[in-house]
């Protein structure tokens, strides 16, 4: 309770409510939600960037797989990287990146703020191709890391055009509420 009126008592620090500002001419908010509109199409759109860089690095990632770039290394290089880590821990820390992604976005999924793409979601799955690689099970794991890095991209493109979906149909509602121009 005192909290709440020390917040209004503060300038500035009060939340106002969300409502339309009926002073702005229809033309201008015509024109704010255009724009926004135009904003949710190409945040719809932006996935698609972060799937082609992650299906990019796979593919590297699959050219490399049977060279064995840790023979060109001197001895003393290989002495100093050490021996790699074992495959069940590079299984465990991969089914833990996989699930906190997952979580991540579905945690997101249900604020009602504006979403957003992440990196790490490209970048954690795309990790363990060198961890793997170095561990010599690449060949066997690679199919693993390239579906669940895949499913997780998908599932955040999915959400994020869900999103950007439904807020453009809301701004198309209040376009069509909006008074017609004069001249029209």
């Amino acid at each position: 309770m005192l909290g709440h009126t020390i917040d209004h008592i503060k300038p500035n620090t009060a939340q106002a409510p969300l409502t339309t500002d009926w002073t702005i001419s229809p033309e201008h908010r015509r024109g704010k939600i255009l724009v926004s509109i135009k904003e949710h199409q190409a945040l719809s759109r932006r996935g698609l960037w972060g799937i082609l860089t992650f299906l990019t690095l796979s593919a590297a990632a699959l050219c490399c797989r049977e060279a064995n770039l840790l023979a060109m290394f001197p001895e003393k290089v290989r002495e100093l990287l050490g021996a790699p880590p074992p495959p069940q821990l590079i299984h465990i820390a991969f089914a833990v990146s996989c699930v906190s992604a997952l979580v991540l976005i579905l945690g997101r999924m249900t604020e009602n703020g504006k979403q957003g793409y992440s990196w790490l979601n490209i970048l954690m799955p795309t990790i363990f191709y060198p961890l793997y690689f170095f561990s010599d099970n690449l060949d066997k794991n690679f199919h693993t890391v390239f579906t669940a890095g895949l499913a997780i991209l998908l599932v955040e493109h999915a959400s994020i055009w869900l999103y950007s979906s439904k807020a453009m149909l809301e701004e198309k509602e209040q376009l069509k509420q909006l008074p017609k121009e004069k001249g029209l």
